[in-house]
């Protein structure tokens, strides 16, 4: 099953070097740079406020773990945002694309 990850980073340039890494590993077929975002969110007990930049990766369901552990270890973050949805259904041909250029 192929699924689609939302991940978000520190800024534009963390972004592009995890989702180059991504890409030349051929962990993800695919990565969308989504640009600046504002975050409000817990952390340590405060509401915090911070600029972040997020993107989104299309890959396939055996790939996922290897992933979440690849951005662990790129990302600056503590605990990184890294989530997954299924892909439940789209165009056979772009599913197929997301599978011909990942691994596994």
């Amino acid at each position: 099953m192929q699924k689609i990850g939302y991940i978000t980073s520190r800024d534009k340039e963390e972004a592009k070097q995890i989702g180059e890494r991504l890409i030349k590993e051929q962990l993800v077929a695919c990565v969308n740079y989504l640009g600046e975002i504002e975050t409000t969110y817990w952390w340590n007990k405060q509401i915090q406020n911070d600029d972040e930049y997020s993107f989104i990766i299309k890959t396939n369901e055996e790939n996922v773990d290897e992933i979440i552990e690849k951005v662990k270890n790129l990302h600056s973050y503590e605990n990184p945002c890294i989530v997954f949805v299924d892909i439940d259904s789209g165009s056979e041909k772009y599913l197929q694309w997301i599978d011909d250029y990942t691994k596994n």
